[in-house]
């Protein structure tokens, strides 16, 4: 009884589990904008690698915080979580650089 109840929670769980698909699709849209305007302002890059922290903190929170709370409430610890989330971040920033370089250079 004990055992079914703890699957019965569970499920209830991963039913419930925020989705964390419009947080991540608001911070990679926040990135994508950033990378138009810049490029459009034809600022440097350095520039641009100092700017894209700040330029979509609100949204990469957003998403960080929803992410963990979706994996946490799935049974995924919190530090694996984080980590996890951290990576993502990190190429979606990456990636955000790339794109800029590559706009920026097909300007030229």
């Amino acid at each position: 009884m004990t055992a079914l109840l703890a699957v019965s929670m569970s499920m209830i769980l991963a039913l419930t589990a925020p989705d964390p698909s419009v947080q991540r699709k608001a911070f990679s849209s926040c990135l994508y904008d950033f990378v138009q305007t810049s490029a459009q302002k034809k600022i440097t890059p350095e520039q641009f690698d100092t700017q894209i922290g700040a330029a979509c903190a609100t949204e990469e929170q957003s998403f960080r915080r929803s992410v963990v709370a979706s994996d946490v409430s799935r049974g995924i610890s919190r530090k694996t979580s984080e980590q996890g989330v951290a990576d993502e971040i990190s190429d979606y920033i990456q990636e955000a650089k790339e794109r800029f370089r590559s706009t920026m250079a097909a300007g030229n």
